[in-house]
C-alpha cells in the first residue's frame, strides 16, 4: 500500500500561502480543546533564505488539514498575536488564536441578573460580542433566579456557568456554543461520529486519575431570601467537595452540585492515545471506543477533551486526551 502524503491549505488575510509555506513548515501544532480556552495555532516557519516577509500581528491565518488526493478539512480561522523571528537557524514563529476570542470578552465587568434564563444570560453574553448563541433548549430554558458577574470578564463568566451547568461553554466559528458535555455534536450542532480505534491505529496510555478523591460535592444556598444557608449534596456529604459560590435558590444549588459530581466522576480515569496518521475528523466531544485492549480501556465509551494535530517534517499526526464519557 502506498503511504499517504499529508497536505495543508494556509491563507491569510485572504491570500492563499499554500504553496509558499508547504516546503517551509518546520512545524505546525493546532490544539483544539473542549472547554473555553482559544484553539492555539503554532507555525515555526524556515527563513533560510530570508526571502520571506515577517506577518504582522493580528493577520487572520484559515487552516485546512489533511491528504493529499483527499479533501481538506477546515480547521479555522486564528488571529496572529505573537510573532517572533530569529537568526540562527534563520525561522518565523507565529502563535495565533483562535479570532472568536476578541479583547472585549477578557474585560472584567460588574452586572447582575435577576429572575430571567440560562438562555437569556448566554445570549447577552453572545450578542455584546457580536457572536451569534447556539444553546441547547434545555439549558436555555433553565430558570435564573439571581446571578452576578462580579470583576469577571465574560469569558471567565461564561466558563463558570459552564461548570455550574456541566455544559460545554466555548466560542468558535463565529457563535457562543453552551451545550451539555458528551452530547456528541459540533459547534453548528451537527452530531460527531462515534469512533473506533485500535492498536494498529495508535499508542495508548491509560490512568487513573487521583486528583479528585471526593465522595461527593456540596452546595451552599439562601432559601427565600432568608439570611441562614442551607446545604444540598451530590453523592454522599462525608468526605464531599464543598463549592465556594453560594446559590441564590435549592434548585440551583442542586444543578451545581450534580454538575461538580459528574465531573468528578468523568475525571476517575483518562485517557492519552497517539494516532499514527492524522485525523483531522477528530474533534473535541467525539465519542471513542477502544478494541482489543485491557477491559477498563475497551469497556467505557470515552470522551475526547482536547485534540492536538502536528504537521510537519515527521508528517501529520493527532494526539488525544480523552476522560470517561458521561
Amino acid at each position: 500500500m502506498a503511504l499517504r502524503s499529508p497536505a495543508c491549505a494556509v491563507v491569510v488575510d485572504g491570500k492563499d500561502l499554500s504553496s509558499v509555506l508547504d516546503p517551509r513548515f518546520m512545524s505546525l501544532t493546532l490544539t483544539s480543546q473542549r472547554g473555553d480556552e482559544a484553539d492555539q495555532l503554532d507555525l515555526v516557519i524556515t527563513d533560510h533564505d530570508d526571502k520571506l516577509a515577517i506577518p504582522p500581528a493580528g493577520a487572520i491565518i484559515t487552516l485546512a488539514l489533511g491528504w493529499r488526493g483527499e479533501p481538506l478539512r477546515g480547521m479555522g480561522a486564528f488571529k496572529a498575536d505573537e510573532i517572533a523571528w530569529d537568526d540562527e537557524p534563520a525561522k518565523i514563529t507565529v502563535r495565533a488564536r483562535s479570532a472568536d476570542f476578541t479583547a472585549d470578552l477578557r474585560i472584567r465587568r460588574e452586572r447582575s441578573w435577576r429572575d430571567t434564563t440560562l438562555g437569556d444570560v448566554v445570549g447577552q453574553l453572545a450578542a455584546g460580542a457580536g457572536l451569534t448563541t447556539r444553546i441547547a433548549p434545555d439549558l436555555a430554558a433553565r430558570p435564573i433566579k439571581i446571578i452576578a458577574q462580579s470583576r469577571e470578564s465574560d469569558i471567565a463568566f461564561l466558563r463558570r456557568l459552564g461548570r455550574d451547568h456541566d455544559a460545554v461553554a466555548t466560542i468558535k466559528a463565529g457563535s457562543m456554543i453552551f451545550g451539555p458535555i458528551g452530547a456528541g455534536q459540533t459547534p453548528s450542532g451537527k452530531p460527531l461520529p462515534e469512533i473506533t480505534l485500535t492498536r494498529k491505529d495508535g499508542k495508548a496510555t491509560w490512568k487513573t486519575a487521583s486528583r479528585d478523591k471526593y465522595k461527593g460535592v456540596t452546595a451552599s444556598y439562601h432559601e427565600g431570601g432568608a439570611a441562614r444557608r442551607h446545604t444540598t449534596t451530590a453523592g454522599e456529604k462525608d468526605g464531599s467537595r464543598r463549592l465556594k459560590t453560594v446559590y441564590a435558590s435549592k434548585a440551583e444549588a442542586d444543578r451545581a452540585a450534580a454538575a461538580e459530581w459528574t465531573r468528578v466522576q468523568r475525571g476517575a480515569a483518562e485517557m492519552t492515545f497517539a494516532l499514527v496518521e492524522g485525523r483531522a475528523d477528530i474533534h473535541p466531544e467525539c465519542k471513542v471506543r477502544f478494541e482489543g485492549y485491557k477491559r477498563q480501556v475497551s469497556d467505557p465509551t470515552w470522551l475526547v477533551t482536547q485534540v492536538t494535530h502536528t504537521f510537519g517534517d515527521g508528517g501529520f499526526t493527532t494526539s488525544l486526551q480523552l476522560e470517561n464519557a458521561p
